[in-house]
């Protein structure tokens, strides 16, 4: 998703990970491993992080995919609230309010619709961004 993100938003943007419930260093889901190297792209060296307030200050937006990630970043870091956005947000499918499920411990099937709604989110963020910074005419 992140070489997704740079292909449409441009090799300049830095993209990174972290979850509100992760154990340093755990490694990927298997079926996040495997439904990733089917669409062309190796997350096996991925390690996860905890949502902290340094890497939220770092961050110009933070995309989330849970209502309930975005009220725990609000409440957990109040200063950092304004940059939050519901990543399903910007599907066309999903529209305002557009939640994407965790997939966290269920089927390959269910990591393979996830990756898709986040991958249709992922195009509309892109579009929206590209919208935000095209030079206006006057």
């Amino acid at each position: 998703m992140i070489e997704r993100l740079r292909k449409g938003v441009g090799p300049d943007i830095s993209v990174s990970s972290a979850g509100i419930f992760a154990t340093p260093g755990n490694l990927p889901e298997r079926f996040a491993v495997q439904v990733a190297r089917e669409a062309g792209v190796d997350i096996s060296g991925y390690r996860a992080r905890v949502v902290n307030n340094d890497n939220l200050s770092w961050a110009d937006i933070i995309l989330v995919m849970e209502s309930g990630q975005r009220g725990f970043i609000s409440m957990a870091f109040p200063q950092q609230s304004a940059k939050v956005a519901l990543l399903g947000n910007f599907s066309r499918s999903q529209g305002e309010g557009g939640e994407i499920a965790d997939p966290y411990g269920s089927s390959v099937e269910v990591y393979r619709a996830c990756f898709e709604e986040i991958g249709e989110a992922i195009d509309g963020f892109i579009q929206f961004f590209a919208s935000c910074s095209a030079p206006k005419e006057h």
